[in-house]
């Protein structure tokens, strides 16, 4: 069986600059070698560069991560580094990312040299090289932050291919359980003297191995599986409401620990609502609305909206918060709910600055989109009437003398 996988079932939200910054210099370090370094010679760059665990420089602990041994060698540490990298960097940012990727080649170099000493084999006198201990500690991030994302892997089985989408955890179990068995038999053999795999220059199986156990200890320290599950919450809300399978405790947490994240208190809204427990649901829904607008996320902050007044036909949002969301309702093509939303705070909030821009809105409202000019007039003169000293006074003005051109109506 040949598996490759090519994707994983999740954007990123970020641009991963240092997960693209790594595969640059692996690159360059590459084409370097290949082009300055004799064929016959590069055996023993690698044993300079690279790191010998019987024979080590101390400068190889770095730069034993940048070289790889052959273009295939090459080729599948960046797929794992693109696929995976992008998704850790994307959860962690860039820097604690970079700490935590030189932290698995030191984790893997410490695995394999440990193996290498303590057994006394072959791998002793042989540098190991490549990105591939970095690239297991990535694996082991990936598998406790996104545990349950599909890794879409190409396979081919005699003369049978297909794809298919593996959860992380599981393709990542597989692979890393394929490693430690290989490990363990590649040991045998050179304890019990027989060939080995990786004195015939094959695979540090152990550098995976420690690698890996780096990420994973990452992966706990910072808790990664909670917040694992908080987004995969946030997720099943968003694709399936509030259901059963989240519970009161949990929704409380996860607005909690992300306060700012308008989903998770919407979802908290419609759960209160459900139980019920209405005053509570509203306050929810009133800051959950509000931060869907300053988001941008205009068709959320209108449906939210709705539900809200289903519950609570007289509530008013705050003014600043209800003025936006009656562009909101412009932008979703409901001009007869943003002239509601509008008419609230003006009954709510009638001092303040935003009933003003309020008045505007509800009298371009009435010309652009519903064609009645007549109560356009009359909501442009309100303004000038209850407002004649606002700085919009001067357009409503000029908005009232168009009308009055263009129609018989009154002047």
């Amino acid at each position: 069986m040949l598996p490759l996988p090519y994707a994983i079932e999740r954007k990123t939200n970020r641009t991963p600059w240092a997960t693209w910054g790594l595969i640059a210099v692996n690159l360059l370090v590459y084409l370097c070698i290949i082009g300055v370094v004799p064929t016959d010679r590069r055996e023993d760059v690698f044993r300079q560069i690279g790191f010998v665990p019987g024979d080590a420089h101390w400068y190889s602990l770095l730069t034993s991560a940048f070289v790889h041994a052959g273009f295939l060698h090459l080729v599948w540490n960046m797929l794992f580094l693109w696929l995976f990298g992008s998704l850790v960097e994307d959860a962690l940012g860039p820097g604690l990312f970079l700490l935590l990727y030189l932290g698995g080649h030191l984790g893997a170099i410490a695995a394999h040299a440990a193996i290498a000493n303590i057994f006394h084999t072959e791998a002793q006198s042989q540098p190991m090289v490549g990105a591939s201990g970095a690239i297991a500690a990535v694996l082991g991030l990936s598998a406790m932050r996104f545990y349950r994302t599909k890794v879409r892997v190409f396979y081919w089985v005699l003369i049978r291919v297909g794809v298919v989408g593996i959860p992380a955890w599981v393709f990542v179990a597989l692979f890393m359980g394929y490693n430690l068995i290989t490990g363990v038999v590649d040991l045998a053999h050179q304890v019990a003297g027989l060939p080995a795999d990786w004195a015939q220059g094959g695979i540090a199986n152990w550098a995976h191995v420690g690698g890996f156990a780096f990420g994973m200890a990452g992966g706990a320290l910072l808790r990664l599986p909670s917040e694992g599950k908080k987004d995969y919450l946030l997720e099943d809300v968003a694709a399936r409401g509030v259901t059963a399978e989240a519970r009161l405790s949990d929704l409380r947490a996860l607005v909690a620990a992300r306060p700012q994240e308008p989903l998770a208190r919407h979802a908290l809204a419609k759960y209160l609502l459900a139980m019920p427990r209405a005053e509570e649901a509203g306050r929810e829904y009133m800051a959950a609305i509000g931060l869907y607008l300053r988001a941008g996320q205009r068709q959320e902050a209108v449906k939210a909206y709705e539900e809200l007044v289903r519950t609570f036909p007289d509530c008013v949002l705050p003014p600043e918060d209800q003025l936006a969301l009656g562009a909101a309702f412009e932008e979703t093509d409901k001009p007869r709910e943003a002239l509601h939303a509008l008419e609230k705070l003006l009954e709510a909030h009638p001092k303040s600055p935003h009933a003003e821009l309020a008045l505007l809105r509800t009298g371009q409202i009435h010309a652009d989109r519903l064609r009645n000019p007549g109560l356009a007039y009359e909501t442009f003169k309100r303004l000038l009437r209850e407002y004649p000293a606002s700085p919009l006074a001067a357009v409503a003005r000029q908005k009232a003398e168009e009308i009055a051109r263009r129609t018989s109506g009154p002047r």
